[in-house]
């Protein structure tokens, strides 16, 4: 399962490149698209298992900075989605 999910990072740091080249609103659709999956998945995980087996106060805070990771770059990615979209002509 690991491979997989090095596999994802891969792929999005592809795609992330490809739009600092050049913008295509498919890409960053997708790439929103993808992360705000990514920031669920991460949560539900945290929900169901790693919060079940957190030992102390430390092993919590670092499941909260965990999930706080994928959804910040969701918002982040969704309102350069939205800001591209408001300028394009």
């Amino acid at each position: 399962m690991q491979h997989a999910w090095v596999a994802f990072d891969v792929a999005l740091i592809i795609a992330l490149m490809m739009l600092c080249r050049r913008h295509r609103a498919w890409l960053a659709i997708g790439v929103a698209v993808t992360v705000t999956l990514d920031a669920f998945v991460t949560a539900l995980e945290a929900a169901t298992f790693n919060v079940h087996h957190a030992r102390n106060a430390l092993d919590l805070v670092a499941i909260v900075v965990a999930c706080a990771g994928p959804t910040v770059a969701a918002i982040a990615l969704w309102g350069f989605v939205r800001r591209r979209v408001a300028v394009q002509p």
